[in-house]
């Protein structure tokens, strides 16, 4: 999953998990056929807070004209196996 944080419904709907007690991964094949779905339960050592923490200090020192999102989704995904 990536979120883009300078995206102020992104960032709520990620800041939102810090909230839930568990949230639900659904995982599909290549075919987009259901294979199947996980209740991962919400760690309560604020993980999220921080993650969300950190982001937004990241992105507070990158520029408007070097902040390009999807040119960062793109290198990650094309250096893994996300």
């Amino acid at each position: 999953m990536f979120t883009n944080i300078r995206d102020p419904q992104q960032h709520s709907e990620f800041t939102a998990f810090s909230k839930q007690g568990q949230f639900y991964l659904f995982c599909y094949d290549e075919t987009l056929t259901h294979r199947l779905t996980k209740a991962v339960p919400q760690t309560r050592n604020g993980a999220v807070t921080k993650i969300v923490a950190h982001a937004e200090r990241l992105a507070a020192v990158i520029s408007e004209e070097e902040f390009d999102f999807d040119r960062a989704k793109a290198e990650v995904t094309a250096v893994t196996k996300l």
